[in-house]
């Protein structure tokens, strides 16, 4: 079973909110824009442009300043209440110039609160709250007190309603409930996802450390068992060749042949599960790591399936380039044994097996293709699994491990690499990996 994390640290999703926010500003500004000149243009409803559009400028300036920090400093929490406590600021030059307490824009107040939910501790968030309020109550009293000028949209509300000691504690009792109601709702939430994604982050370090002890269990069984295989195997191979003396009744011949081969099937299943195992739990030294000639190491597996390959008058087609990159050479021939083992095996005879393999810009390609039996559709998302082996597979080839695929994935994926597959049943399949070459390698 291969784990694979799901949760992000908290750090980099904060700093991903964060980006979240400074990308969405940008669409404020353009709302700025956009919805202060329509009015005016379109609908004849006259506003202070050029006051609405230094408030646009200033943002602007203010978000490509955010945009070009990068580093811990964009997940501070004095960073973060800094950028809504500016937005706060501009919006509420934005409610002034659109009508003071009479202004629509008011109800942007509410989206900040739930967008600093987001970013902000609840803490912080009620703070924040709490200082839009108290500068829409003090811009409301400028006004009121003609302190500042009203500004007022003639076209939406009576000019005197800023003026209304009534119409202006109704607007900011409502106001201040459905602040501290958004505030409250959107931590709560917030708080509650962070607590899931810690027990996640909790059980995703338990599962890693379970599957690690699953592999170290496998790998000291597997060792166990290698060496009272291997001791069976060349036991039954000195009665086969007559050291014993004669086997009698001479029927006995057949039932050494079955053990010989249920023993080499186990044999195999050891060796997987023993590169399997080895292979998730640590890498290579760097010293084994040599410069592998990619056309070499195809042509040196091939010659050791030349037998089957004739058995089965299999048509073989190689084009394969001299590209050589860094890896450990028992891992790339592993790779290579499995896939073109597959393609033999589950191709019919004469059939034809075609490996290329090239240099595409800095990455190697390598592929495997086969006119063999295909894989099923139902078999697919599975087929990289452990153990797996697909229906028609088994059908035709009794004895296998369903290890190999797991293994090849297992080892392209250290060297940071990907393998896909097309297939179509009965027409073939085709593997392809992908290795990033870090130089030129030819």
């Amino acid at each position: 079973m291969e784990i694979k994390p799901k949760v992000l640290s908290l750090e980099k999703e904060l700093e991903g909110r964060v980006r979240w926010l400074i990308r969405l500003r940008w669409l404020a500004v353009l709302c700025i824009f956009t919805f202060s000149w329509i009015p005016d243009k379109v609908l004849g409803i006259p506003l202070p442009l050029f006051q609405i559009s230094c408030v646009g400028l200033g943002v602007l300036v203010l978000n490509i300043f955010y945009f070009f920090l990068k580093g811990p400093i964009l997940t501070k929490e004095w960073f973060r209440q800094l950028q809504v406590t500016g937005d706060w600021l501009g919006l509420i030059f934005v409610v002034h110039y659109t009508g003071g307490i009479e202004s629509p824009a008011l109800f942007f107040f509410i989206f900040h609160v739930i967008i600093g939910a987001l970013i902000l501790s609840r803490r912080a968030c009620f703070l924040e709250a709490t200082f839009a309020l108290i500068t829409i109550t003090v811009l409301a009293l400028l006004e009121a007190t003609r302190i500042i000028p009203h500004m007022p949209i003639k076209e939406f509300f009576p000019w005197y309603l800023y003026r209304n000691p009534r119409y202006i504690l109704g607007e900011l009792f409502f106001l201040a409930t459905t602040l501290y109601v958004a505030a409250y709702l959107a931590t709560y939430l917030t708080q509650r996802l962070k607590q899931r994604e810690a027990e996640l982050a909790v059980a995703y370090e338990r599962l890693k450390e379970l599957d690690r002890a699953k592999d170290e269990y496998v790998l000291r069984v597997t060792h166990a068992l290698k060496s009272p295989l291997s001791a069976i195997n060349g036991l039954l191979m000195d009665v086969e060749a007559g050291y014993a003396g004669v086997v009698v009744p001479p029927g006995i011949s057949d039932i050494l042949g079955r053990i010989k081969r249920r023993t080499a099937f186990l044999m195999q299943l050891v060796s997987d599960l023993l590169d399997l195992a080895a292979g998730k739990l640590e890498r290579p030294k760097k010293e084994q790591y040599k410069e592998i000639n990619m056309k070499e190491a195809i042509k040196n597996t091939i010659s050791l399936m030349r037998s089957k390959i004739e058995a089965k008058k299999l048509r073989l087609t190689v084009d394969s380039e001299p590209v050589t990159f860094l890896a450990v050479p028992s891992e790339i021939d592993h790779i290579l044994t499995n896939l073109i083992d597959n393609a033999i095996k589950y191709t019919p005879e004469g059939g034809i097996v075609t490996i290329t393999n090239r240099l595409v810009g800095k990455l190697l390609m390598l592929e495997v293709r086969d006119t063999g039996m295909g894989i099923p559709e139902e078999a697919k998302p599975r087929i990289f699994e452990e153990f797996f082996r697909a229906e028609n597979a088994r059908t035709l080839e009794k004895e296998g491990t369903g290890l190999g695929l797991a293994i090849v994935k297992n080892l392209v994926k250290h060297y940071e690499g990907e393998i896909t597959f097309h297939s179509e049943l009965n027409k073939g399949t085709v593997f392809t990996i992908k290795f990033p070459v870090k130089s030129d390698s030819r």
